[in-house]
């Protein structure tokens, strides 16, 4: 249980204690004068008030999201892979559906470059290479994660964004803001690029 639901309900049960020794529902003990009564349940009140607004409510997620394509544990190719699923309930206004990508073991992610389209019970993202677009990477296993991006996250995917991407860490990867809520998590595999033949690639 939540510590601080629990202060408050101390608190309360004790401004309502000291309620009825005020109204003489219940009896007042002797080693509290009765006339600072007044003053111990004004204090216990601002304290019970600052209480409640010094506790952030907490994040639940409104929506359940469910990756469709590209389902879990599948081979990616050496191609751009496209992003699709379904969608359950609504996001906080302002808030966006975001897909990141990192590499299994890794710490930084690698947002993809809009925010995902909603459409009823369906959303869709730009289509992303997972791994490197060169190759050299097959076998590694990817965690694709899609977020629920509340402005302040979403500023900082647009500026991930629009960084400049021909320096040498410009695909380097940013963490993610505190803020960003977890959907879903999907692990695919980075595949082995097709032969002259086009066939390969598992």
């Amino acid at each position: 249980m939540n510590p601080s639901v629990v202060v408050a309900a101390l608190v309360g049960l004790v401004v309502l204690t000291l309620i009825g020794m005020v109204a003489n529902w219940i009896p007042q003990p002797r080693w509290l004068p009765r006339q600072l009564l007044p003053y111990v349940l004004a204090l216990l009140i601002v304290a019970a008030v600052l209480l409640g607004l010094g506790t952030p409510p907490a994040r639940v997620a409104a929506a359940d999201v469910t990756i469709v394509t590209p389902p879990a544990g599948a081979v990616v190719r050496e191609r751009p892979t496209a992003f699709m699923g379904s969608i359950e309930g609504s996001l906080a206004n302002e808030h966006a559906l975001w897909g990141v990508i990192r590499a299994e073991g890794e710490d930084l992610f690698h947002p993809m470059d809009e925010e995902c389209t909603v459409t009823g019970p369906s959303w869709i993202c730009p289509p992303l290479y997972i791994g490197l677009e060169e190759g050299g990477d097959e076998g590694q296993r990817f965690e694709i994660r899609l977020i629920d991006a509340d402005p302040a996250t979403v500023r900082t995917l647009e500026t991930y964004a629009l960084r400049d991407k021909s320096g040498p860490d410009a695909y380097r990867g940013i963490e993610l803001p505190a803020s960003a809520q977890t959907l879903v998590v999907q692990t695919v595999v980075r595949g082995a690029p097709p032969g002259p033949d086009g066939s390969g690639g598992g």
